[in-house]
């Protein structure tokens, strides 16, 4: 099959094209990626230049912005939206099938189970991104084309080494707890965390946080390498149709307590009223974009045939390790010579 493949310079493309193997694949991005056999790169951009290919048998379109920003923007919009519609026209004119890469989070502020059989049932938007998801894939099923939907949740680092590309999404949160920190640090006298432990021979740091938020509410993350492997499953066998590609959602109060013992302290846990200490206050105004998606989750139903491994406490906490390590952003004087690999 010869297809041409948008957003596959990303995490998710990045783990899936390896897995199109049998495939002719042209993978359009703005600038060429690593080469990968059976894999052709094209230049060009979904909002402005598309290449002509021929003999083009299905499109499969991930390229979207994934910011969580409440104000709608341009950008967002033209590239979630428009985009989309510009490669269901070229899909169109070369009469391929579509697949198409969407969002848990076509189901907005939905409370309740949401299935893959679910889409309009009356649900408020969040942000512009889960606005534009929603009616791109709505512009995917008023097509006319032969289409499948992928419904991935927060996508994160890979389930076998905690892998991630980028550290977008779930990992800003994190980051903004090491933002707090180094906040505490500098403007409300914390000791640094290497000289406080090593005066008191202490293991952990007391950072007190409360996140606002329902502990008892999940969040729907799910590891890069099992998403990737679920599309190239289900291009391998022809299936159309719309699936979830979902996990056992973790419980909050899991996540904040992997999140604790990846990074090495206590003190940071969920509240579901507001608190309003300085260092609350900055953290929930550094995560404000996130906080919707802490309470009242949804239950997505998900595809049994391929179910996801688990995501847990040690997944998360392999996930955080791996961003501790590899972003940068850490405590103590390890932190100067641990080389950025991401």
């Amino acid at each position: 099959m010869r297809i041409l493949v948008t957003g596959a310079t990303g995490g998710l493309g990045s783990e899936l094209l390896p897995l199109l193997k049998g495939h002719a694949v042209f993978a359009l991005s703005r600038r060429p990626g690593p080469e990968t056999p059976g894999v052709e790169w094209l230049t060009g951009d979904v909002n402005f230049q598309i290449p002509e290919i021929k003999d083009l048998d299905a499109v499969l379109h991930m390229a979207a912005l994934t910011g969580l920003k409440r104000k709608a923007g341009f950008e967002t919009v033209q590239t979630n939206l428009q985009g989309t519609r510009r490669m269901l026209a070229y899909a169109r004119t070369h009469n391929a099938a579509f697949y198409h890469v969407s969002t848990l989070y076509v189901s907005g502020d939905h409370t309740g189970i949401y299935t893959e059989g679910d889409f309009d049932v009356g649900q408020g938007f969040r942000n512009s991104y889960e606005e534009s998801k929603f009616q791109a894939e709505k512009a995917v099923r008023e097509s006319g084309l032969d289409y499948t939907i992928f419904r991935p949740g927060i996508l994160v680092g890979r389930h076998r080494d905690g892998y991630t590309k980028s550290f977008n999404g779930f990992y800003q949160p994190v980051h903004a707890i090491v933002a707090c920190h180094e906040f505490a640090e500098n403007k409300l006298k914390f000791p640094p965390r290497h000289k406080f432990e090593d005066a008191f021979g202490l293991p952990r740091l007391h950072l007190p946080i409360k996140i606002h938020g329902d502990p008892d509410s999940t969040l729907a993350l799910v590891p890069t390498d099992y998403a990737a492997s679920f599309i190239a499953r289900v291009i391998a066998f022809k299936k159309p149709a719309t699936y979830h590609i979902a996990s056992s959602a973790p419980r909050n109060e899991v996540i904040v307590a992997a999140v604790r013992d990846a990074l090495m302290f206590t003190g940071v846990e969920f509240s579901k009223t507001p608190s309003h200490g300085p260092l609350d206050s900055l953290y929930n105004r550094m995560v404000r974009d996130f906080t919707p998606y802490l309470a009242n989750a949804p239950i997505f139903s998900d595809y049994p045939g391929y179910p996801c491994p688990p995501v847990d406490y040690d997944f998360i906490k392999r996930i955080v390790t791996f961003w501790r390590e590899n972003n940068g952003r850490t405590w103590g004087p390890e932190a100067d010579r641990r080389p950025a690999t991401v």
